[in-house]
């Protein structure tokens, strides 16, 4: 295309057939002719390298030695294509050969003696004689390096062949030979973490940063990658001497508190993060998103720490009404994030939660706050005027429609609370129609599923489930799945659906909070029902009723009796998770705890628990190793 372009604009300039026009014309098939000719010369050693590294690869190295000897008179210093006719000879076991070849490459004016040597000591390692070779590559290294780029060169010769020792020696020596502390630091890091010196590998990354600060991100990123937990020890030991050389240094203290972050030692990390927020004048921003991170690894203790400290120096900050809020809600995950519901805890996030409406008002802002608070008092505290007072300010608040939504399926649930099942179904009807096709009205149409399962309807609930269930980008797909096949499982056994419509009744008195109404009906069940499917349901609901009531030793008989009769049914991987955190949080047996929560991951390895069992076992081995 440019060659046609050219052409129309010299015609355009001299003329057809005018001698200029003849004379650019010659000039211009002459560049062109050159410019064929260097790209044939181009492709045809490119195809022979091709071929040479295919029969190379295949281990038809009689074929690779001939075409790589043809390349080589084009790339007569090309390392690389020297290296493999040596390699091809000694694959052949034509080690005189070999040793003839090197010879000759010595002999060229551009050769390079020291890396032509350390080929030769290869040859020696390949017909057995290593000692041989090690003395070649030792006079190499100490003899006829000059350079930095000798030393880069022999020095990536030893990597390419694996002979991590001896590039290791290369470029210390090429570092004491140049006299230049800093040189080779990337290779003797790498070097150094093959060898499993951690240390002396993160001290190697450091200097890279001391060379050029630009390379902070690089540097964070190799140490973090070495992270783990037998190893960071050594690895906190270097980053604490080398931040106290830069106490300055604001990327030496992020370091550190990327380390700690990174090692999940949060409480190191709160020192360094709240230096950083002075040190670069963060103005609270990294000290706050640092709660959330530890808020949402359920170190909630640590986390209002961290809210505190934003409280008491940012109180002018927008971050302290979010600190204000988020250390309530801290202590309401706490309380339900443990195995059996701490009412004394949620006392005191309602707590919380009342002060920050008394200083501040009931406002737009606190919307979350509210909706928690209701939350709390219909489904913890079983004080349902406490949610209606919310539910209904919540309506005279300029929030969006969803948010008002939101408020009234929980009006819905405090409807359930009371008996008032029709007012509760008129609720979710309204949401579902409102925001039909959205998460929030696929939650609406559960919540009616769910209550005319309650009910005994079970064909209407089972046209809900089954819209819901199959559209799993819904955040209730499984609870709708798991509901789908209860209702499934236990009504196609007889003609009656007696048991079911007894077992649904019992769950919304569990719902209710109605326990001591629940316990002889579900036993009244198994005595009627035996050998029913729902068997292991009837189990499951007791121990929950049994842990939320005290009863210790019972809920744990129940949960045996699952893992024994059951251990192939739903509840199995939940009866297992639930005794490991009985016996670490309630009786305090931390070596029982692990035992089951290893035992999940090895019976149950497609279970919902299994990433929280592994951070459970991995925190308790944590905990045994510090005693």
């Amino acid at each position: 295309m440019l060659i046609i372009t050219t052409v129309l604009a010299f015609t355009l300039l001299f003329g057809f057939g005018s001698k200029p026009f003849l004379k650019a014309m010659k000039y211009l098939f002459s560049i062109f002719l050159a410019f064929i000719t260097a790209l044939t010369l181009y492709a045809q050693p490119q195809e022979e390298i091709n071929l040479a590294n295919e029969y190379f690869n295949d281990g038809e190295y009689g074929k690779a030695l001939e075409l790589y000897e043809k390349v080589l008179k084009t790339y007569p210093d090309a390392d690389f294509y020297v290296s493999r006719i040596v390699d091809c000879y000694t694959h052949l076991n034509q080690f005189t050969e070999a040793g003839e070849f090197i010879g000759q490459q010595q002999k060229r004016k551009t050769a390079n003696k020291a890396y032509l040597s350390a080929l030769e000591g290869k040859v020696f390692e390949r017909q057995g004689n290593t000692d041989r070779a090690e003395t070649v590559w030792a006079d190499v290294i100490d003899n006829k390096l000059k350079d930095i780029n000798d030393f880069y060169r022999i020095g990536g010769f030893f990597m390419t062949e694996q002979k991590y020792k001896w590039a290791l020696k290369t470029y210390k020596k090429g570092r004491d030979k140049l006299n230049t502390p800093q040189v080779f630091a990337n290779e003797l890091a790498y070097l150094y973490q093959m060898d499993g010196n951690l240390e002396r590998a993160i001290q190697e990354y450091i200097n890279i940063y001391t060379q050029s600060t630009g390379q902070y991100d690089y540097v964070k990123s190799q140490i973090l990658r070495l992270v783990k937990d037998d190893k960071s020890p050594e690895i906190e030991k270097v980053l604490l001497t080398e931040s106290q050389k830069r106490n300055n240094d604001p990327n030496m203290v992020e370091l550190l508190y990327s380390f700690y972050m990174e090692a999940n030692n949060y409480e190191e990390a709160f020192l360094q993060v709240r230096a950083l927020d002075k040190m670069k004048n963060e103005g609270g921003n990294r000290i706050y998103k640092f709660s959330q991170t530890l808020q949402n690894n359920k170190e909630y203790d640590l986390s209002n720490k961290a809210l505190d400290y934003l409280i008491n120096n940012y109180k002018d900050s927008p971050y302290f009404l979010e600190a204000t809020m988020e250390k309530a809600k801290n202590f309401e995950l706490k309380a339900l994030e443990s195995v059996k519901t701490d009412t004394v805890a949620l006392r005191q996030a309602v707590s919380n939660y009342n002060t920050l409406f008394t200083q501040y008002s009931r406002v737009p802002q606190f919307f979350d706050a509210m909706y928690r608070k209701a939350r709390i008092c219909i489904f913890y505290l079983s004080d349902l005027n406490c949610a209606l007072d919310e539910l209904n300010a919540i309506e005279q608040l300029a929030v969006p429609l969803i948010k008002k939504a939101e408020a009234k399926l929980l009006l819905g649930d405090v409807f359930i609370m009371q008996g008032e099942y029709n007012k509760a179904k008129l609720k979710y009807a309204e949401v579902e129609k409102a925001f039909e096709n959205t998460q929030i009205g696929a939650m609406a149409k559960f919540r009616a599923a769910r209550l005319s399962y309650y009910k005994g309807d079970f064909e209407d609930s089972k046209a809900f489930l089954k819209i819901l269930k199959e559209n799993t980008s819904n955040d209730i797909a499984n609870d709708a799945i798991r509901l789908y096949l209860t209702i499934q499982d236990n009504t196609g056994l007889d003609s009656t659906t007696t048991a079911l419509e007894k077992f649904a009744h019992v769950e919304l008195l569990i719902y209710q909070k109605k326990y001591d109404q629940a316990l002889p009906l579900l036993d009244s069940i198994a005595y009627n029902f035996p050998n029913h499917p729902l068997a292991d349901d009837i189990f499951w609901q007791k121990s929950q009723i049994f842990l939320q009531q005290g009863k210790t030793q019972e809920c744990l008989s129940l949960l045996d009796k699952i893992l024994e009769k059951h251990k192939e049914d739903i509840f199995a991987d939940d009866a297992l998770f639930t005794k490991a955190e009985i016996y670490e949080s309630l009786l305090g047996d931390k070596k029982k705890a692990q035992e089951l929560y290893f035992q999940i991951l090895t019976e149950f390895p497609a279970s919902l628990y299994k990433v929280e069992a592994r951070k459970r076992v991995r925190k308790l081995r944590t905990e045994k190793a510090t005693q």
